[in-house]
């Protein structure tokens, strides 16, 4: 399942918290989810129907400046899929693992896949699993 969200710059974590008002970031948190939500229906993204799944953000930038993929807020993003119906809930539950990305590209935008959980004993052994 994929949504991708053309003319957008992902927000930095650090431009989030970097002296701003408690109220400004509650604000554009919510504009990012309204924004998730009306493109969720836009592009026909239906409802995760198996869980857990593994969700994947790659924060394409128009500009050269260096990007750290740690720096990404892909807390608004999710929350927007969250309220969109798109996933039941992001809690562990439900959201295994969330990967951001950041790369140089044509146009500013982000594409989110969210990718369904597929068990292998390898994978298993990684994260402290008994196979």
């Amino acid at each position: 399942m994929k949504l991708t969200i053309d003319q957008f710059k992902c927000p930095s974590l650090n431009k989030s918290y970097a002296g701003r008002h408690w109220s400004k970031r509650y604000a554009e948190a919510r504009t990012i989810q309204e924004l998730v939500g009306y493109l969720c229906a836009a592009q026909e993204i239906g409802s995760v129907k198996m869980y857990p799944v593994d969700i994947r953000i790659t924060a394409s930038y128009k500009s050269k400046i260096r990007r750290d993929s740690g720096n990404i807020s892909n807390k608004e993003i999710i929350d927007g899929l969250v309220l969109a119906g798109v996933l039941e809930d992001d809690s562990t539950k439900y959201v295994r693992w969330v990967a951001t990305r950041a790369i140089i590209g044509k146009e500013d935008k982000v594409k989110v896949e969210i990718m369904e959980v597929i068990d292998h004993p390898y994978i298993e052994r990684l994260e402290g699993g008994e196979k």
